[in-house]
């Protein structure tokens, strides 16, 4: 089922309080922190993008390695490494996409 972006940004942003993400994350992201700043952007706060560009060098979503280890130890099952992916293209041409798929991981097979 689609998630609207209202939707979507509660699930991210209740997500983030949990923050098994960032902990497990091996580049040292600050995770739960850019999926706060995501969770607020989709709840229709533009101007929050410019807190990504705030964040610590070493822990901003450019970073990201797409290990999947933040997935792999979501207990949401949510696919954090995809909105990373997202938030770190996001990042590097100034502007967020709409939440394309729900959140949840694709079971394949």
């Amino acid at each position: 089922m689609e998630k609207n972006a209202g939707e979507a940004a509660v699930m991210i942003r209740s997500c983030a309080a949990c923050g098994k993400c960032s902990k497990s994350c091996p580049a040292h992201i600050k995770i739960s922190e850019a999926l706060k700043i995501y969770g607020e952007y989709l709840a229709g706060d533009v101007q929050i993008l410019e807190k990504l560009n705030n964040m610590e060098s070493s822990g901003k979503p450019v970073d990201c390695i797409e290990c999947g280890a933040c997935s792999s130890h979501c207990p949401n099952g949510l696919d954090v490494k995809e909105l990373m992916r997202e938030l770190a293209m996001m990042q590097s041409c100034g502007s967020l996409m709409k939440f394309p798929y729900g959140g949840r991981k694709e079971v394949v097979g």
